[in-house]
């Protein structure tokens, strides 16, 4: 092999060497954390109105039980849809001794709250909701840089990825439709979210088993409020229930509502005549609403650095 020929394979190889060991230590600045963990709820405020129609007699967070004296018993049931099971997937990367950056992805099942109750010798009224969706969460993490368990501060934000908050609403009235011939409405409302920004942070800690796996464990806070966009009623059915069998009421179904009754739009600033009824083919616009999804609770899971 010519002088030349070897030079070149020599510089090749060097440039090769540069390549992997520069590869080498920027993939040892990458990790990935993957785990998850149980949320209650935190902060909590009032519920949404799950029936802008007006179909229930049900009063967001509030239990209402009115006795045959008509003697009324009301108890507060205020609270977040921020409560539940998360299951979290995310990619880190490491500034400095003390620094690295995060974005996670967190999967939330929520836990099923009641909205609101409502009893009297007539009937038997409630509405109760979940939210089921995807957050995204970017955020900033600052340790000491401890080699043996390291604590470590998350601070960070919470944004909206995909989700739906989930309403069902029942109606029970005993002998609604004559003697031993009872009532039962059921229904599904669906609320869609705009794009929301809320804060999380967190203190927890690594516990390494070797130079690139570590277990952690963390306790985190969510100050998390959600602006919901749409709303439609996707299931309702009334039915006459009377010897074991039930029996749809005609007229009182899905089909028959008319679409101004079933599709909400949400807005902070609209127009409305005073005058004129609203046509009933087009979604009605109502005031907006904001879906509460704090939490506090813990997470744990695997760390892994490359």
């Amino acid at each position: 092999m010519g002088i030349g020929k070897r030079l070149k394979c020599n510089i090749l190889l060097v440039c090769i060497s540069l390549l992997l060991i520069s590869y080498e230590g920027v993939a040892q600045k990458f990790y990935l954390k993957a785990g998850g963990g149980y949320k209650l709820q935190a902060g909590k405020t009032r519920f949404i109105d799950a029936d802008p129609n007006g179909l229930t007699s049900i009063v967001p967070s509030l239990d209402i039980n009115i006795n045959s004296s008509g003697l009324a018993t009301v108890e507060d049931i205020s609270g977040t849809f921020g409560g539940g099971l998360e299951i979290d997937l995310t990619g880190g990367y490491i500034i400095n001794n003390y620094l690295a950056v995060e974005l996670g992805i967190v999967y939330l099942k929520g836990d099923e709250k009641t909205i609101g109750k409502y009893q009297d010798a007539i009937s038997s009224e409630e509405a109760t909701g979940y939210l089921n969706g995807v957050l995204l969460s970017p955020s900033l993490v600052i340790d000491p840089g401890f080699s043996g368990v390291n604590p470590y501060v998350r601070a960070g934000l919470v944004l909206t990825a995909t989700g739906k908050l989930y309403v069902d609403t029942s109606v029970d009235v005993p002998g609604g439709g004559g003697p031993g011939t009872d009532i039962r409405v059921a229904a599904q409302t669906v609320v869609e979210p705009n794009f929301s920004i809320g804060y999380a942070g967190a203190i927890g800690a690594l516990f390494p088993i070797n130079e690139k796996i570590s277990l952690f464990g963390e306790l985190e806070f969510r100050n998390f409020t959600i602006d919901a966009k749409e709303g439609e009623i996707e299931e309702f059915s009334t039915v006459a229930i009377s010897g074991g069998t039930s029996n749809p009421v005609p007229g009182q179904q899905l089909e028959n509502l008319p679409v101004s009754s079933k599709q909400f739009i949400f807005s902070d600033s609209f127009q409305a005549s005073m005058i004129t009824e609203p046509p009933t083919n087009e979604p009605r616009t109502v005031p907006v609403q904001y879906v509460n999804a704090g939490s506090m609770g813990l997470n744990f899971g695997v760390h892994l650095k490359f």
